[in-house]
């Protein structure tokens, strides 16, 4: 039930009470043959204590002989006492085993503590037991007081569920910090991403408060929709302990249309009453983080009622390694899978691997237990497994979408996946409920709630809600989920309102290359060009033409910034992503071309991007543009070149006598407006960051700079300040220094703090 450091803090406090001492613990890690540890002045005599969590008593013997008795000899100054506390009980052979093999250090057999003698001393000492509310709140009275407390609209508690969910939880870091701002305030709120815990400890917070009898409240009221079922349920007696949970508090409600005058002064009113009597009152809300500011933002009342201190966030990515630890071994110890495949696991540190991963994630590692992944698998196929699930966790989800989301879910994950990336939550909407007349702002937004935190993660921008894939690899599987389904394909073109959804994820030839071949997989996905898209079939690849044909300038374009365009405010992206990627075909190379050729004689031209603006120029434009409109349109690249990739480029221009007068009136246009020389020492400092052979970068940008008429020897003098250390800096840091050294160090101290949690299943 404990882990291996919550029953260590157990121990400790346990044995402090019996013992009249305060004993000393260490930070979690392999420690030498000591957990605990009392010291009287000068040495005179010291206790050493050793907490084992095994399941198996044979296990724990060989553990105690072979392992700990030698690192008592290793010690210099050897414990005047040694106690051992077990999570196991023994036969009495074995406590004589253990004795002499730890004599001459252990005082008595006694100082063998087994679960029936920690049982004895926790009825001896309450307080420890309180302390440690996982024991306190599974003991029989405190079950029984809080299943059977007047809990309105939460009948369907159960000893059982309290249970599963005490099994479940592993203690965040700050739990006391969450119970000290309720008391403090009478309510508080629990934000945070979907999938990581808001409910679970909402739920614990309140196992805890119902079930102390003392001060304990007298009943739950689970609050079912807003705020006037609470006003309803609110007892005229002020003396009467009542403890609210509103879960999701602003979700589909406020997702669909905020919070409106009454709503917001009904919720301003219960909070101030719930402020006021804080003695015998209290109030746990759960909500989305990014929900609840986009409330603060929006309302006047939710902004001074839901400040910062009467909130606790909850954020997977800032938990610590070894809470995470934590939390993937409650699930390993509830994992009903063969001794051999446990080993293994244990023995090869893939929880290790799983911890560490840049996917981690408690609904993957509950996903594990739910699919029984180990069932027909060897170990070693099975460990091979469960990296695959986080390495590719679409091996999970075929099965989800088929058999447990509705239509209407399957359709919002389709339009998403047009998108190929990230989507203001308005602009999915409005795709959503153009691909399908059967869908409404009400059906929509529930899919959104049981999507969010599994497909999809919702974030807050700004004022802008993001919706985005909860994993990148999510997008992968949609695409191949989806690839077959002909009709749903062509349905989604069609009804397009966005010239992402078209342009995005399908294709009309094989890719050439995958981008995250080349740069991993965090390469920015957001149209980009080269990443795995469906190769659709010919009744599909004449929907996309017509559908850009005859439809292209009444499609709207979301930019990376996340700005809704028109199609004619950046002609030249359209032009270059749909003549140099997988779409392209004459007809509609054709129709780009001219588009641009149009705004450019209307003077209506917008230029966003040298880069597309030049790669247009010199495959597109070169041979149907007059000298009068090369020159106006080169003025107008001049305008927005702003690296030295584009300098290059232009600089390449010049080599080619169909493009070289195009790349000399761009030259003179950036000499009238732009720094060359300060966007060639800007490419310096990052080779100089990145590179290690500093004798090439000046020679690389030779020609570039010749180009420019920028002296060479300015951006050798620039070189060499970047070469030079600073005054106080003793010199350069390298893989052999302090500084990997210590690097190295805590990976290892890492490794111990995760190997000793999971040492107790082995």
């Amino acid at each position: 039930m404990l882990s291996p450091d919550e029953f260590e803090e157990l121990a400790k406090d346990i044995l402090s009470a019996e013992h009249g001492v305060i004993y000393e613990s260490f930070a979690s890690g392999r420690d030498g043959g000591i957990d605990l540890r009392y010291s009287r002045p000068k040495g005179q005599t010291t206790t050493i204590v050793q907490c084992k969590r095994y399941t198996d008593a044979s296990k724990l013997v060989n553990n105690l002989i072979h392992h700990e008795r030698p690192k008592i000899d290793h010690l210099k100054e050897k414990p005047t006492r040694y106690i051992i506390v077990c999570s196991v009980d023994l036969s009495p052979s074995k406590v004589d085993l253990i004795f002499d093999a730890f004599s001459p250090y252990m005082v008595s057999k006694s100082d063998i503590i087994t679960p029936r003698q920690i049982n004895s001393l926790l009825a001896k000492h309450s307080s420890v037991e309180k302390r440690h509310y996982k024991l306190w709140l599974l003991s029989t009275n405190v079950l029984e007081r809080i299943v059977h407390s007047n809990i309105g609209n939460y009948g369907h508690l159960t000893e059982l569920e309290i249970k599963e969910t005490l099994r479940q939880y592993a203690p965040l870091p700050v739990m006391d910090e969450a119970l000290d701002k309720l008391r403090q305030y009478g309510y508080i709120i629990i934000a945070g991403q979907p999938g990581v815990g808001k409910t679970t400890l909402a739920n614990v917070m309140s196992f805890l408060l119902l079930g102390d009898e003392e001060n304990g409240f007298e009943e739950l009221i689970s609050i079912p929709r807003d705020f006037n079922d609470a006003i309803t349920l609110l007892s005229a007696d002020p003396d009467k302990k009542q403890l609210f949970l509103f879960d999701d508090f602003l979700g589909e409600n406020f997702l669909q249309s905020g919070l409106d005058r009454h709503e917001s002064t009904v919720f301003a009113n219960f909070l101030r009453h719930i402020e006021r009597s804080k003695k015998n009152k209290a109030l746990i809300m759960t909500t989305r983080e990014y929900i609840l500011r986009q409330a603060a933002e929006t309302s006047r009342i939710l902004r001074e009622r839901t400040t910062r201190e009467r909130e606790y966030i909850v954020d997977l990515t800032k938990y610590p390694l070894e809470t995470k630890a934590r939390i993937l071994y409650e699930h390993v110890s509830r994992w009903d899978i063969p001794e051999e495949h446990l080993q293994y696991f244990l023995s090869n540190h893939i929880y290790r691997k799983i911890v560490k991963h840049r996917n981690y994630s408690p609904r993957l590692i509950e996903g594990i237990k739910r699919y029984n992944l180990w069932q027909d698998t060897t170990p070693e196929e099975f460990c091979d497994k469960l990296i695959e699930v986080f390495d590719y966790p679409e091996s999970l989800y075929k099965g989800i979408v088929d058999n447990e989301l509705s239509q209407t879910e399957r359709a919002l994950l389709l339009v998403m996946m047009s998108f190929g990336g990230s989507v203001p939550l308005s602009d999915l909407r409005k795709a959503v409920l153009a691909y399908s007349s059967d869908i409404d702002e009400v059906s929509f937004e529930k899919s959104i709630d049981i999507l969010d935190g599994t497909f999809l993660l919702t974030n807050q921008i700004s004022s802008t809600t993001i919706v985005g894939f909860y994993n990148p690899t999510i997008y992968d599987f949609l695409l191949r989920y989806f690839e077959k389904k002909i009709e749903s394909q062509k349905r989604l073109i069609e009804n397009a309102i966005y010239l992402n959804q078209i342009v995005n994820s399908f294709a009309f030839n094989k890719p050439a290359i995958d981008a995250r071949e080349l740069f991993g997989t965090k390469v920015n996905m957001f149209l980009n060009p080269f990443t795995k898209k469906i190769l659709v079939e010919n009744n599909i690849k004449q929907c996309i033409s017509g559908v850009i044909l005859s439809r292209r300038n009444q499609l709207k374009f979301i930019d990376k910034d996340m700005q809704v365009n028109d199609y004619s405010e950046d002609l030249f992206e359209h032009a270059e992503r749909l003549t140099n990627n997988e779409l392209s075909s004459p007809a509609i190379e054709k129709v780009v071309v001219q588009d641009i050729v149009n705004a450019l004689q209307e003077g209506s031209l917008i230029i966003n991007s040298a880069t597309n603006a030049l790669y247009i120029y010199e495959y597109h434009l070169a041979d149907i543009l007059n000298a009068g409109q090369t020159k106006y349109l080169a003025e107008e690249v001049a305008q927005v070149c702003s690296n030295y990739d584009d300098l290059s480029r232009v600089q390449e221009l010049t080599l080619n006598p169909s493009t070289r007068d195009f790349a000399e009136f761009i030259i003179e246009g950036i000499h009238n407006t732009l720094s060359v020389e300060e966007m060639l020492d800007n490419e310096i400092q990052q080779r100089f960051e990145s590179e290690d052979d500093y004798d090439d970068i000046i020679p690389e940008l030779h020609d570039v700079a010749e180009a420019f008429s920028v002296p060479i020897s300015s951006l050798e003098s620039y070189l060499d300040s970047l070469m030079e250390p600073p005054e106080d800096a003793a010199g350069f840091f390298s893989r052999n220094d302090d500084a990997f050294e210590s690097s190295r160090e805590i990976e290892g101290s890492e490794n111990d703090i995760m190997d000793n949690i999971f040492d107790s299943l082995r």
